[in-house]
This record gives structure tokens, sequence and C-alpha cells, in this order.
């Protein structure tokens, strides 16, 4: 080979590592073609399903968040996670990366069954129509649960209520921390003291990340010890809780409006959000501090520029369809009920079968159930079961 044919092989291969290296660098949130991010709620299974998208996770890294790398068969309906993807949203979007992330981890101090709440670590946590309860861990759902018990809780943080509305409610073992995220409402740096949640918590023993800047208003996620001294939390990580987004083309988050202007200028979990080219037609008056949000656009310089604005009916029973696709891994006849992805499936002489009936519910067979949650929100109450050929 010549000098100049090794020469040019060589810059080949030197650009090659080069891109790969920004890649691993930036993630696939890199602005690359077809990249996206999506951040929200899993609402069904057959790969994952998110902000109404349908990604591929077989080939995805799945972490918690705390890094700590995970498998897709860890994911749960309900769990909140965020999703660096490559595809089009009206195509085949497959996720890249998928982190799942709770809001509270701690004690349950009270249980209201009339509204329904619980409070945890001092934080109302509301049960609506579409929070799930692991059926594992909390077979009866909300009347499962003790003072005492210690919950992890997924969901949104309610700023104009100032409640977590609970997507996911799992019961824990004995843990070693506790865990509570929102934004800053005191500081003091003299003592090294912030007040989150109405909790005052002191982290002299866990200076804050590098990239974080304490600030009043600034979203963290804080872990505690857990037990707290004169009233005080100690905490032993204080990180950024807001979501850091690049410079994207296909961007949907889905969130409270936790800081409002106006309907054309608001944030969710923190993100800033620029509205003012979305028509609402009439319908803006539900754009509001604390409102249920689902944003699409793209993102500039950590700004969401949205291109649309939906907000959800969540208090509404039936506002929310859950969709699961896989293979039954368990039957039970007699109950009228199966297994897909660890969710327990009923039907009833109502549901509506397509490809197959009741008999062909067997271990193997893989089917799709469309459906609604249990009054318990423990199971999902199948209106419609298809059987894949």
């Amino acid at each position: 080979m010549g000098s100049k044919r090794m020469d040019s092989a060589l810059r080949a291969l030197l650009a090659a590592v080069a891109a790969a290296s920004v890649l691993v660098a930036c993630g696939v949130g890199s602005g690359g073609t077809g990249a996206s991010f999506t951040s929200g709620s899993i609402t069904g299974f057959g790969s994952v399903i998110v902000g109404g998208v349908r990604y591929d996770d077989s080939g995805a890294r799945v972490e918690d968040d705390e890094g700590a790398e995970r498998s897709a068969t860890d994911l749960r309906l309900g769990m909140v996670a965020d999703i660096d993807a490559t595809g089009d949203y009206g195509g085949k979007a497959v996720a890249q990366s998928i982190r799942f992330r709770s809001e509270l981890i701690g004690p349950v101090t009270a249980i209201n069954t009339a509204t329904p709440s619980i409070t945890v670590l001092g934080q109302r946590v509301a049960v609506l129509a579409t929070t799930v309860f692991d059926s594992a861990s909390l077979p009866g759902g909300l009347a499962a649960l003790a003072v005492g018990d210690v919950v992890e809780v997924y969901g949104q943080l309610d700023l104009a209520t100032t409640r977590i509305t609970a997507s996911r409610v799992e019961r824990r073992g004995s843990v070693g921390a506790y865990k509570l995220r929102g934004p800053i409402a005191t500081l003091d740096t003299k003592t090294k003291t912030l007040v989150v949640g109405g909790q005052t918590i002191g982290y002299a023993q866990a200076p804050p990340d590098a990239t974080l800047l304490l600030a009043v208003g600034q979203f963290v996620r804080v872990t505690l010890r857990t037990t707290p001294i004169a009233g005080v939390w100690t905490a032993t990580s204080l990180r950024s809780g807001a979501l850091r987004l690049e410079d994207l083309q296909q961007v949907t988050i889905e969130g409270r409006i936790s800081a409002y202007t106006s309907s054309a200028h608001f944030s969710v979990n923190g993100v800033p959000v620029d509205a003012s080219g979305v028509s609402y037609g009439g319908g803006s008056s539900r754009v509001v501090l604390g409102a249920h949000v689902t944003v699409k656009g793209s993102s500039s310089g950590g700004t969401l520029v949205a291109r649309s604005v939906d907000v959800a009916d969540e208090e509404s029973p039936g506002s929310e369809y859950f969709d699961l696709s896989g293979s039954i891994t368990a039957v039970d006849l007699a109950a009228k009920t199966f297994v897909v992805r660890g969710v327990t499936v009923s039907y009833t002489n109502t549901t509506r079968f397509e490809g197959g009936g009741p008999a062909n519910l067997v271990v193997g067979r893989k089917v799709q159930a469309k459906g609604l949650l249990s009054s318990d929100r423990t199971r999902l109450e199948a209106v419609s079961i298809e059987f894949d050929e």
C-alpha cells in the first residue's frame, strides 16, 4: 500500500474513532439524525410505552436513578422513565438507554382511605385511578399498607396542591437510605441546611454535585439517612433533580407544570418550556400551575420549544388505558386471570377476544391486553385481548 493510501486510511480510521468518542461522551441524545428523548410514566409493554410511543427496548441499556445497571425485566407499569432513542415517533422508535426514577422512598406516617392518599416523609401522596400498586408487595393495594411501612413512590410533584400524584407505589423492605426530590424552599449556606418538601436537611456531609448550583427553586434529589437528628435529616448525597436536555428535534415530557408565568411560558418538572408557538384553540385556561401535561417539541439551550401541549384529565376514572403485550407466564382459568410482564390481567364475559378465546390462554402464548386498573389498582381489567399469530 502506498504512503498516500496509508495516510488516507489512517485519517479515515481516526475520524471514525473520533466520531465514536463523541457518541459515547454525548450519548444518543446528542442531536444526531433521528435522535429523540422522552420522559414520562410507563403505560404499557411490548416493548415499553412512554408518552404514547412504543419503544423497542430489546437492546437498550437500562439503569436506575443511582446509575446502577438494571434489566428491561425490572421495568414496571407506572414507573417514571427517561428514554434516549433513535427512530421516528410515527415509525419504529428504538430505545438506546432507559433510566427509571422514583420521587420518594420513606416510611408511611398516615393513611387516608377516603381521599385516598398516604403521607410519606411529610409528603402527601395522592392515589389516582391511574396509580399502580405493586401486586407482589401490596396484594391488596392501599388496604395492604400500614403506618410504618417503607414505600417507594413513582409519580409527579404537584406544587399547586403540595402533593405527589403517584403513578406507582411499592412496599420496600429494610432500606439503607430514604430519598426525596423537589425544589429548594429555603437555603442557609452558613449552616449548610436547606428545606425540601417541608423537611429540613443538613448537607454538610454531602457536598452537592459539582454541576449543581444550589439556589431557592432549584430541583434537587436528596438521599437521606433513615433517622433525623433533632428534626434535621442528614443528606448522604445531593444532586440535581431536574432534567438536562440536549439539543434535539424530538422531545416529549410528561409531568406537572412546576412554574408558571403564562400559557406561553412555564416549566414542567423544572424544565423551562417555550409554548409561544402553540395554538390552544381556546383551551389555554387548563394550562396552569400543577396541571398534568404532555409537551412535545424540540429542545434548544435547555429549553423545550413546544409544538403541542396536551392537558390530562387524570382525576376521571377510565382516563388512561394500559396496554400489555407479551407472553403469558401464568394462568388461572377458575379466577379468569393470567400474567403478562409481571402484571395480573383479569377478564370477564364482556371482554372482547380476537384471534382466540379463554381456552387459548395458555403459558407461552403471546397476547395483547388493553384495559383499566382494578379498583384496588393491582391488576389490569382487560377490555380487549388479542392473540398474536
